[in-house]
C-alpha cells in the first residue's frame, strides 16, 4: 500500500516526487493506493491532473479522501479496480454537473463511501457491487440504492435522520442480498422510523441481520421476516431500548422463534 497525505506545505511536495520516483520503477504491477487531503491544495491538482492517469490504470485497490470539487480530475480508465473506500472532505456544491469517475471499472464490487454522497453528484454503477457501506444516508436514500445495486450480497448502511418525512419506494425482492447491517450514522442519534424501510423490503436470501432497536416495531420485524421468508441465522440487535429482546424472548414473535431461535441459534444482543 502507497500512502498520500496532501497538505499545504513543502512535505506534500517531497511525497509526489517520491511517489513519482517509485512509480517510474515498480513496473507494470497491480497498485494499492491511499490518497489522503483534507483540503484543496494546488499540489493536489496538479498531482491528480499530471499522475493519475498515468497509474490509474493499475489500481486494484484506491482508498481515496479528496475535496468533492476535486473528484472531476479523478475520472479515468481502471479496469484493474476491485475496492474503493471514498470519502468527500467536502460538502457538495449543488449545481455541479453529475460526475461518473468509475463508470469504467468493470471489475469494481466493493466500496465503502464516508461521510457525505450525493446521488445527483455523483453517480456510480450500482450493478456491478457486491459488497457496500454506505455511512451517512436516509431511509429513503438507502431504499433507492437497494433498487439499484442487484447484485449485493453484503450491505452495511449508516442511518441518518431525514429533515423531512420522505416516501420509501418498493424495493423489488433483493434475490442475493445474505448480510443486512443498519446503524446509526456518523454518531447521529437514532431514526425512529426505522420500520418504515423494513415495510419495503423483502429479502429472502437474508442469513444475518444487525439492527437498532430504536424504531424498529415487532409487527415490522414479523411482517419483514414472513414476508422475506428468509432462513435467518442471525439477529443482533445492537442498540436501543430493548424492546425487541424482551419480545423474542416472550416469544412474541412466533414465527422468528420458530424459525431462527430453535432452528439456527440465534444470537440478541441489546
Amino acid at each position: 500500500m502507497v500512502r498520500i497525505v496532501m497538505s499545504k506545505n513543502r512535505k506534500a511536495s517531497a511525497q509526489v516526487e517520491l511517489f513519482k520516483t517509485w512509480l517510474s520503477r515498480s513496473g507494470d504491477s497491480p497498485l494499492s493506493i491511499s490518497l489522503r487531503s483534507f483540503s484543496g491544495t494546488y499540489v493536489l491538482s496538479h498531482f491528480l491532473q499530471s499522475q493519475f492517469a498515468i497509474f490509474s490504470p493499475r489500481l486494484e485497490y484506491l482508498d481515496l479522501a479528496i475535496p468533492c470539487d476535486a473528484m472531476y480530475m479523478v475520472r479515468s480508465h481502471m479496469p484493474l479496480l476491485r475496492h474503493l473506500e471514498l470519502t468527500l472532505t467536502s460538502i457538495p456544491f449543488w449545481g455541479l454537473d453529475a460526475l461518473t469517475p468509475f463508470d469504467r471499472s468493470p471489475l469494481l464490487t466493493h466500496i465503502v463511501l464516508e461521510r457525505f454522497y450525493n446521488q445527483f453528484i455523483l453517480q456510480l454503477p450500482w450493478t456491478q457491487f457486491t459488497h457496500l457501506e454506505v455511512q451517512y444516508l436516509t431511509l429513503a436514500e438507502c431504499a433507492e440504492i437497494l433498487c439499484d445495486a442487484i447484485r449485493l450480497v453484503h450491505c452495511t448502511f449508516g442511518i441518518r435522520p431525514s429533515d423531512q418525512r420522505m416516501d420509501i419506494p418498493l424495493v423489488p425482492p433483493h434475490d442475493r442480498l445474505q448480510h443486512l447491517v443498519l446503524r446509526p450514522g456518523l454518531n447521529q442519534s437514532q431514526d425512529r422510523d426505522l420500520w418504515r424501510l423494513f415495510d419495503r423490503l423483502t429479502l429472502p436470501a437474508l442469513r444475518t441481520l444487525e439492527v437498532f432497536d430504536f424504531g424498529l416495531n415487532p409487527d415490522s420485524l414479523e411482517a419483514f421476516i414472513s414476508r422475506s421468508r428468509c432462513s435467518l441465522h442471525q439477529l443482533h440487535v445492537t442498540e436501543g431500548n430493548g424492546m425487541l429482546s424482551e419480545i423474542l424472548d416472550d416469544e412474541r414473535l412466533p414465527s422468528v422463534g420458530r424459525d431462527v431461535l430453535e432452528g439456527s441459534g440465534l444470537e440478541v444482543y441489546s
